[in-house]
């Protein structure tokens, strides 16, 4: 190693322990982030809410989750036919999308609850209860309180650990309105509501940050929580929790430089790491570098592959093969990118495919009995068949 290595080596070395040491010594900074993980001790984490949720729902069963919502319910809630229960999402932004909608109001009129505690509701859910949601367009800091006065007549200031939603409008001959909150610059509005759908009920709440670890330690603020928890129905309680992990349950990543990374000092420390490596790169090998040879790249021979296949399929005249083929991979295709069961190609089928594509029913219904006539008679198959039902499944799925 010669002298010029080294001395490239030291102040790198050198470098690295300077960042090192300014980051270990610096104040680190709050995360202000809303991460809503019952996994997370920052301000707006549910690590305290998850540690005192089992004593909050008192005598009512409580098991938690994080599967999607849709499987969950389709899986598991609607399967149980031991009783009433009660589905409680406590989130920054409702994860009750588009999809998901359908299946959890069908959970809820068959007797059920959703509890969803939540800063903003998708307008698909929100318009299939018939109400409306508003956004502040500026305020400080916001009080609430519930309209029970038999729990508690106490109102509760929320200091940052607040949203800047409400409910502006809804039926008011259906809905019970279950608590308020208000600013120095707006009137008294509606935060906290019950309205039935079908056989059970829909309790809704705008103020999710009041459940988070900063608000709980704020003040007295974990008695508005205890109010607001103490209108669940007294059945089973199953809660949809975030973690640090995916919906699957699988680490967000095994890589090595994940620590790495998620630490701004040693962050720097690797990237000064590789900038040394190929700073004594490029002035050793100024020196050293050979000819480098010319290698022509390989040629893409995709297309006179996929000829080559074509024509084996041509000369072999397999029509039936051919249109097993094309089935197989387009339902596969439904099942991957829609999420339909297709098992059974009935009309729900074609309603669901129609919503998920807004392809014509006709068409898909005469997609549908393309596949079924195959199916009666595979032999049946002839080059025009086939190439016609090609030219239809391209019109619905691409």
């Amino acid at each position: 190693m010669n002298s010029t290595i080294k001395k490239y080596l030291f102040f790198l070395g050198f470098a690295i322990l300077l960042i090192i040491f300014i980051d270990y010594n610096k104040p680190k900074p709050i995360d202000w982030s809303s991460s809503f993980s019952i996994e997370d001790k920052i301000p707006f984490g549910l690590y305290i809410l998850n540690q005192e949720m089992d004593s909050l729902v008192k005598e009512r069963k409580l098991e938690r989750f994080n599967r999607p919502i849709y499987d969950f319910i389709n899986d598991s809630l609607l399967q149980d036919s031991t009783g009433i229960k009660t589905l409680l999402l406590i989130e920054n932004q409702s994860s009750i999308n588009y999809p998901d909608t359908e299946k959890v109001l069908e959970f809820v009129a068959k007797g059920n609850t959703l509890f969803a505690v939540a800063d903003f509701f998708p307008q698909s859910f929100t318009d299939t209860l018939k109400l409306n949601e508003f956004t502040y367009s500026d305020a400080d800091k916001t009080v609430v309180w519930t309209t029970n006065q038999s729990l508690s007549r106490q109102q509760f200031n929320l200091d940052k650990a607040y949203s800047y939603n409400y409910f502006s409008a809804f039926d008011t001959l259906k809905t019970t309105v279950l608590g308020y909150q208000t600013t120095s610059n707006t009137p008294k509005v509606t935060n906290f509501i019950k309205i039935p759908f079908g056989r059970g009920f829909v309790f809704l709440n705008t103020q999710p940050k009041a459940f988070t670890n900063y608000s709980l330690l704020e003040s007295n603020n974990h008695l508005y929580v205890e109010n607001v928890l103490s209108y669940l129905p007294n059945q089973p309680v199953y809660w949809k929790v975030l973690t640090n992990t995916n919906d699957l349950d699988e680490a967000v990543s095994s890589s090595p430089l994940r620590f790495v990374l998620q630490n701004p000092a040693l962050k720097w420390a690797w990237y000064f790491i590789l900038l040394g490596i190929l700073i004594v790169a490029v002035f050793t090998a100024k020196r050293r570098q050979r000819t480098i040879p010319i290698i022509k790249p390989l040629p893409n021979t995709s297309v006179e592959f996929a000829k080559t296949i074509s024509s084996l399929y041509s000369q072999s005249a397999n029509y039936s093969d051919l249109m097993d083929k094309i089935i197989v991979y387009s339902l596969s295709k439904i099942r991957r990118i829609y999420m339909i069961d297709t098992s059974k190609l009935d009309d729900h089928f074609v309603q669901s495919l129609h919503k998920m594509t807004l392809r014509d029913q006709y068409k898909i219904k005469k997609w549908i009995d393309f596949i079924e006539v195959h199916r009666a008679n595979p032999h049946a198959a002839t080059q025009e068949s086939v190439i016609a039902f090609n030219t239809l499944t391209e019109e619905i799925l691409n």
